[in-house]
């Protein structure tokens, strides 16, 4: 077909030194019947020598994109690496019980709440510990005590032991006197009195000894009052008088 019988047409032309890009269409003026031919013609060198420019240009082009692209990588690794590296050393030493190190990473993203989330860890664990640490040291406490109590109480039963050996001894001593009518233990109500004063003493110290559970008890109150320490010399020199005198030993008051 004719170009005057086309609506719209469009060609490229090449010629001997250049080519040429020419367009037509039909076009019609507003109020107007009549209908005129527009044509268009361009030559295409400048965009032959700029597709070639850009094929020149295309290796460094790519050069310098995969450039950025290792200078962001490196960055964005750097930036992302950093705050775990941090994070990883506070936790080996968390590992290790030392909870006075902190993390310092800061922010508002996935990677700043991990690393306050690991100082509260941290901290909470520390407070853990140091209750711990009380409890363990109360603990030991509390065994020293109950050994210190155990061992009072070993030496006052061996003391009463002691102390009750020997009004034992001093009633089998009037006992056989008496039995055997020898000299003074001829008077036997003297010496059955005497020996009844000698068992009052030996069951008091036997209550003495049955209040040692009583010091074990968590209710437990001590009661303090005074006491004559003349008196108990004087009782102590009367109970032992008998085997004083057997041993030709004198006490003086």
């Amino acid at each position: 077909p004719k170009k005057e019988d086309l609506s719209h047409f469009k060609n490229i032309e090449k010629t001997n030194t250049r080519s040429m890009y020419t367009s037509y269409r039909k076009i019609k003026f507003y109020n107007n019947e009549e209908k005129y031919n527009l044509y268009l013609t361009a030559p295409l060198q400048p965009v032959s020598e700029a597709s070639k420019v850009l094929f020149l240009l295309i290796p460094y082009i790519g050069l310098v994109v995969i450039l950025i692209s290792v200078i962001g990588g490196l960055i964005y690794s750097k930036v992302i690496s950093k705050p775990l590296i941090s994070m990883n050393k506070v936790a080996k030493e968390m590992a290790k019980l030392d909870f006075t190190k902190k993390c310092t990473v800061k922010g508002e993203d996935e990677i700043g709440e991990l690393s306050q989330s690991l100082n509260d860890l941290s901290n909470n664990l520390r407070i853990s510990m140091e209750e711990l640490q009380r409890a363990n040291e109360q603990l030991l406490d509390d065994i020293a005590k109950e050994r210190e109590i155990e061992k009072k109480r070993r030496e006052f039963i061996a003391t009463i032991s002691h102390e009750l050996k020997t009004p034992i001894t001093i009633l089998k001593g009037q006992i056989e006197g008496m039995l055997s009518n020898i000299g003074i233990y001829k008077d036997r109500d003297k010496y059955l009195k005497r020996n009844l004063e000698v068992l009052n003493d030996m069951e008091h110290m036997v209550k003495e000894t049955l209040e040692i559970s009583k010091l074990e008890s968590q209710g437990f109150k001590p009661r303090k009052e005074q006491v004559s320490l003349s008196k108990i010399v004087e009782e102590c020199i009367y109970n032992t008088s008998f085997i004083a005198k057997r041993k030709n030993i004198f006490i003086d008051k």
